[in-house]
């Protein structure tokens, strides 16, 4: 390991390819920019999927220097690496108009994964802020990253405005005789010194984000909330060019009472404190013009490309030795994020246990210590890999494997009534439950919790509520690696494949009595308010697995042939299902709607062996109809509380 360090140095020091730590060689003065050709114009370029570890493009965020290196999967950059003769400025062409070109885009995020990537936030930003290293350009979004609180408990939407100016390029870039020599005679060490991509244009301009956070549980404000962000969506669109009527927008947004507005701008005028959705699009015209030209501009982010794209660089297939380091990282890093997750539902649950069962509550001490340890470990393996791609152990992560975080249910109401106990396996289909003659004052509970698990050799055994929930892990990285990827580079092209599965759930159908046909059928999310006169069947429902590609913050069906190729065989997540408690089985219970709730529910097997109901003197929200579902109403209850 010494030989190896002083080996590294060595190198460090012979071919001059300085660190970050030392000062930056200086960028050419505007005196040198000349007029940009047709020919040289960005619109013949192409930009592949941007979470590729191999693009031909690459946009980074950050405020870097012409004639640098950098590392595009650890976001370190490299002085010194070139020997260059100027630069050109260049016009952006954007629907046949030359200059600033702008658009505004809606994103929808749940995870601190998804905000991350809609803040545009660099490699490098996202390494310091896992480590705990805020020295980035991009501090004030990593700022806002780190204070935003993401649980299951909470939902957010983010508005971008972005402004884009003519591009500085990099012309005829050589790479000093040494480095060269250095890149033939060992590729890891030339990676480790000068990185994979070097800085090929800057573009100035600016951009302004607001970020609209609810956290609630009040069902109706929910309600309204998940009404404003799909109507802020189906509006605003993505353009900013013409006439945007934002008035429903507006609308929505004053209806609701649990929206917090963070603001974050880059270049422009004073940023202002607070801004509605009419006042944003008011602002992002005149941000427009602010940044326009050099007016109050900045360095919004520049282009990387590649060492292999540099006529005359030695032909070195780099791929292998960027996507083991940039596997590791990200999924290392999607790990921590689960992490992070878990503790913030940790500390929901103890903000709020009269919503959750005795045995979520208990389970907190647990999943607190699990999760210390695990995010000590992965900050412990990420710091190593960043540094050296050597120290980047893709089985290293694989004590982690079972791993789903800590993501409990707010426990369902239960009621005492007439019980039929419900079907444990997929092939005895509907069991008819009841049939409602009359009398429409009724609700319908699927009550008991399953145990459930997992579909691979695992051991581990999950005990939760029978309702409807889909989730995705990241399980590996796909080499496309088709003829145009190998011409480019000679090498892989990889993305990130997700696995998305279902719990198992039941299904509620109505069947008319009259005609024996099909009404309505549902998926069981909470106790419900059945349709008058109807025979009720249920049946458990275990979907198989599925893959999915991630582009952005969307997730695309991998096509048949892929799948084909690749040999996944898909199947239910979980292969074993059976009730918590064998003398508590999952049933349906059919009560009257007067009847009220219990106050606690049967204790599940991992609290109690006698069966029997905890009192906590729990002081429960009350239970009313609400679009068809009976729910815990948290109007009063987060009053006071």
């Amino acid at each position: 390991m010494k030989s190896f360090l002083i080996a590294s140095l060595v190198l460090f020091v012979l071919y001059g390819c300085e660190q970050k730590q030392k000062a930056p060689d200086s960028t050419p003065t505007t005196d040198t920019f000349v007029k940009m050709t047709k020919a040289d114009s960005i619109v013949s370029r192409t930009f592949p999927d941007p979470d590729s570890p191999d693009p031909k493009v690459m946009r980074v965020y950050e405020k870097l220097n012409f004639g640098n290196g950098y590392n595009s999967s650890t976001g370190q950059e490299y002085f010194g690496v070139f020997d260059f003769d100027g630069i050109v400025k260049g016009a952006e062409i954007s629907a046949g108009a030359r200059g600033n070109t702008g658009q505004i885009t809606v994103d929808r995020v749940s995870t601190q994964e998804e905000l991350k990537e809609s803040l545009d936030i660099s490699a490098k930003a996202e390494l310091d802020f896992t480590l705990g290293n805020w020295s980035s350009q991009n501090e004030l979004k990593v700022n806002v990253l780190n204070e935003t609180e993401f649980s299951s408990f909470s939902d957010h939407l983010l508005i971008k405005a972005e402004y884009v100016n003519e591009p500085l390029v990099l012309i005829q870039p050589k790479i000093k005789p040494a480095l060269i020599e250095l890149a033939k005679n060992d590729p890891e060490a030339f990676i480790r010194t000068c990185g994979d991509m070097f800085v090929s244009r800057i573009y100035t301009g600016g951009e302004l984000f607001t970020l609209y956070t609810m956290h609630t549980r009040n069902t109706r404000e929910k309600e309204k909330v998940d009404v404003f962000f799909k109507t802020t969506n189906q509006y605003l669109g993505v353009k900013v060019n013409g006439e945007i009527n934002v008035e429903k927008v507006k609308e929505k947004q004053e209806s609701t009472k649990s929206i917090n507005t963070t603001i974050i701008s880059r270049g422009g005028g004073p940023t202002p404190r607070d801004l509605n959705i009419e006042s944003f699009l008011e602002y992002a015209a005149q941000f427009k013009e602010d940044v326009s030209a050099d007016k109050r501009a900045v360095i919004l982010y520049v282009e990387m490309s590649p060492y292999e794209s540099i006529a005359g660089f030695p032909d070195i297939d780099f791929s292998q030795i960027r996507v083991v380091q940039r596997k590791v990282l990200e999924d290392a890093g999607h790990l921590l994020a689960l992490v992070k997750e878990a503790k913030g539902n940790i500390e929901f649950v103890r903000n709020n246990p009269d919503l959750f069962s005795e045995e979520d509550f208990t389970q907190c001490d647990i999943e607190e210590d699990l999760a210390s340890n695990y995010e000590s470990l992965l900050q412990r393996m990420i710091r190593d890999c960043r540094e050296d791609p050597n120290s980047c152990y893709i089985d290293d992560l694989s004590i982690f494997r079972d791993y789903e975080g800590f993501k409990p249910d707010i426990e369902l109401p239960e009621w005492d009534g007439e019980t039929t106990p419900l079907p444990l396996a997929t092939d005895q289909g509907w069991t008819t439950v009841f049939s409602n003659t009359q009398n429409d004052a009724l609700i319908l509970s699927i009550q008991g919790d399953m145990e459930i698990k997992r579909n691979d050799k695992t051991t581990e055994i999950d005990c939760r509520q029978p309702t409807h929930k889909i989730d995705k892990r990241l399980v590996s990285y796909y080499n496309e690696n088709d003829t145009f990827w190998k011409f480019l580079f000679g090498g892989a092209h990889y993305v990130p494949v997700y696995e998305e599965y279902t719990y198992p759930y039941y299904q509620v159908q109505y069947v008319s009595k009259e005609t024996n046909k099909i009404i309505q059928t549902l998926n069981y999310n909470g106790p419900l308010k059945p349709i008058n006169d109807v025979e009720i069947r249920i049946r458990l429902v275990n979907p198989n697995t599925r893959l999915l590609f991630k582009k952005g913050n969307e997730y695309v069906a991998v096509s048949p042939d892929i799948i084909n190729k690749i040999g996944y065989k898909a199947s239910p997540f979980y292969k074993t299902i059976r009730s918590c408690q064998m003398a508590l089985p999952v049933s349906a219970v059919i009560a009257d709607e007067n009847t009220k709730p219990r106050k606690e529910k049967r204790t599940p097997k991992m609290m109690s062996s006698n069966m029997q109901t905890v009192d906590r003197n729990i002081n429960r929200p009350a239970v009313k109809l609400i679009d068809g579902v009976y729910q815990y109403d948290y109007s009063e209850y987060w009053k006071n509380n």
